[in-house]
């Protein structure tokens, strides 16, 4: 179909109307813009780009119309760029307007929607579920720690602390146990009796010496003799031990505190209590020769 006297671009339009085809057909069939098929038939090849793309454009265009690409391509050597190596085969790449065409977008759009669709659905069918909120853990006060034990200082006598460790629980046996050792250190240290040839009848002897006359207490005190040793323990109002202890014979003790006054006496009957100025008799007070009373205000 091709004739010698003819150019690349008008042999290229006599084949294509030839096949009764329009500018705009052959250009949707090799997907090239129409204004690209007249530049070729008008063989304005510059406006096509580099000489390697409109020898692309001349030979898928030949090959369309069913003409030899490589015949037409030879006419082509007089507009070849020199320095410029053309491949053989050219791949077909469309113009920038290919990217504005209504079925590209079209694409792209649906592309998009197929994958923002399933992603929103999803989102919104777990956004609805709403995690339990974890159990409250409720702490238990813890009880208040027990108060401690009252420090009572109560000295006892060596005597009375060996009673008590023996078993002894009381503060009372263990002035039980200071009276008795009392009594055993007295006679003790009591010396035996020599016999003389001028000694009185042994009915003079057994009549008990008299006592020294008391000295009178504080009217606002309390005092204590002691005509033999004794152990005594004194508590005030507040509980608080005012006086304790062993105390030798002969000896005397004034007792400051505020009343009343808590006593217990030990070997009772060589103790006088003198309170408020008056004599106290301890024998109605007095068990096993340890007295206990309770001097009122």
């Amino acid at each position: 179909m091709t004739e010698e006297g003819l150019g690349i671009g008008a042999t290229l339009r006599a084949a294509r109307e030839a096949k009764g085809w329009s500018v705009q057909e052959a250009g949707s069939r090799l997907r090239l813009m129409s204004r690209q098929i007249e530049a070729i038939e008008a063989e304005d090849f510059s406006s096509l780009g580099q000489p390697v793309f409109a020898r692309g454009f001349v030979r898928n265009y030949a090959k369309l119309l069913g003409l030899d690409p490589d015949e037409l391509l030879g006419r082509m050597a007089v507009v070849k760029l020199p320095g410029v190596q053309e491949p053989e085969s050219l791949p077909f790449t469309p113009d920038q307007e290919f990217w504005k065409s209504p079925w590209v977008l079209g694409g792209i759009a649906a592309v998009v929607l197929a994958v923002a669709i399933p992603l929103g659905l999803y989102w919104w069918l777990t956004s609805d579920e709403v995690e339990p909120p974890p159990p409250a853990v409720v702490e238990s006060p813890l009880p208040p720690p027990p108060p401690p034990a009252p420090m009572l200082e109560n000295p006892q006598p060596d005597a009375a602390v060996a009673a008590m460790a023996a078993g002894q629980a009381t503060p009372e046996a263990g002035a039980d146990a200071a009276v008795q050792a009392d009594a055993a250190a007295g006679q003790a240290a009591a010396p035996p009796a020599s016999p003389s040839a001028n000694s009185p009848a042994p009915a003079a002897s057994a009549q008990p010496a008299s006592r020294p006359p008391a000295a009178p207490a504080p009217a606002s005190g309390l005092r204590l003799q002691f005509d033999e040793i004794s152990w005594v323990q004194v508590r005030d109002s507040s509980g608080q031990i005012v006086h304790s202890g062993l105390n030798p014979a002969g000896s005397a003790v004034e007792v400051a505190g505020k009343a009343p006054f808590y006593l217990v006496v030990g070997n009772a009957e060589k103790v006088r209590v003198i309170y408020k100025g008056e004599t106290i008799d301890l024998k109605p007070f007095t068990s096993v020769n340890v007295a206990r009373l309770t001097l009122s205000p």
